[in-house]
């Protein structure tokens, strides 16, 4: 695990497009299958269950955070301040 993160940033909804054709809102947390660096802050992992939508946005997917990182592979560092 990475102690420092250094200066990530999220994509802007224009980055976002151009990269995945996905107007932001439908991209899931799984960038990985458009060939994306993911991140995730280390302390998601002592959470419960981390909670999104895939494209409805009425119906949430709760996934064990342990679960969530063997399928994206994230790189997980210090994101918080």
């Amino acid at each position: 695990m990475k102690e420092k993160a250094g200066k990530a940033k999220l994509a802007s909804p224009e980055e976002v497009f151009r990269i995945t054709g996905c107007e932001v809102g439908s991209v899931h947390p799984f960038g990985n299958l458009f060939g994306l660096r993911v991140l995730m802050d280390r302390h998601i992992l002592d959470s419960e269950t981390v909670n999104f939508n895939a494209g409805l946005h009425e119906i949430s997917i709760n996934m064990d955070p342990k679960d969530m990182t063997g399928i994206i592979k994230p790189e997980i560092g210090d994101f918080s301040k």
